[in-house]
């Protein structure tokens, strides 16, 4: 599974629609009067917290969301209609930061929250607007109103259930593979592990994220914003797992225990090993 913690996104919400100047024509149908229509309100920018995602991967590919400008307003007192939203679906335990990266716009911490990160522009009136006992006739019709547009940054909080670490060739890779279906890069030389990988292992019907972390040493720094503080907090992930004992465990065959007496070794056996 290809990781992701941070990704940049351009968002602009739609502008609003133009007002109309119309008059009412039928026949036998004097001094009408006028009847152009409002413009429809622009489309928001909304995030929406979504089950089933760990990743900002889908944010690597596609960083710009523009929602749709509100229709123009038309005669007969048509008024345009709203803009489509455009929505950006991120997993749980994501923070929406400003382009300065210091300010948190939002804090999306379970499935179903929705905020508005830009609102749609106003629709311009039309000249029904402005029909006044002194201005039986008025000709004036108001653009729309523009939409917001900014740049942000998405910052993942949480990215695993549980995050392998150890010093390099500890067997952090080789434990990856052995309990989920992930197929990390393992070889016999240090550091080769450069970026996270996860990997979704099931225990009972529940899954379980497992998060293989590139080794960890006094003189090197991580590539992808990770830091030996950022491990000790439980916004990374919810527990660090230390591969040097674990690859004692689960490297060979031969040494995995059999905890739960069920003929095989597999995930619920580390489980076992963690309580």
């Amino acid at each position: 599974m290809k990781f992701l913690d941070e990704a940049k996104v351009f968002v602009k919400s739609g502008d609003g629609g133009n007002g109309c100047v119309a008059f009412r024509r039928e026949k036998n149908v004097e001094f009408g009067g006028p009847n152009g229509a409002d413009g429809g309100r622009g489309g928001n920018v909304r995030v929406l917290c979504v089950d089933g995602l760990n990743t900002l991967i889908d944010f690597r590919y596609s960083q710009h969301f523009k929602a749709a400008r509100g229709r123009h307003g038309a005669g007969n007192d048509c008024t345009g209609a709203k803009g489509r939203d455009a929505v950006l679906k991120v997993p749980a335990g994501t923070q929406v930061l400003d382009q300065d990266k210091a300010t948190v716009i939002a804090d999306l911490t379970g499935p179903g929250q929705c905020i508005v990160l830009a609102r749609g522009g106003d629709g311009g009136f039309g000249n029904a607007h402005y029909k006044s006992a002194t201005n039986r006739a008025p000709r004036r019709a108001d653009p729309g109103w523009p939409g917001e547009e900014r740049w942000l940054w998405l910052r993942l909080k949480l990215i695993a259930d549980a995050g392998v670490v150890g010093l390099p060739n500890a067997g952090k890779s080789t434990f990856l593979a052995a309990v989920s279906r992930a197929r990390p890069k393992i070889a016999d030389y240090p550091f080769t592990t450069l970026h996270p990988n996860l990997g979704v292992a099931s225990v009972d019907g529940d899954e379980l994220v497992i998060a293989d972390i590139p080794g960890i040493t006094n003189t090197n720094q991580f590539r992808v914003r990770f830091t030996a503080s950022d491990l000790n907090s439980p916004s990374i992930v919810e527990a660090a797992v230390d591969a040097i004992e674990l690859s004692a465990l689960f490297c060979s065959s031969s040494a995995c225990p059999d905890i739960d007496g069920d003929g095989m070794v597999g995930i619920t056996d580390f489980l076992l090993v963690l309580g």
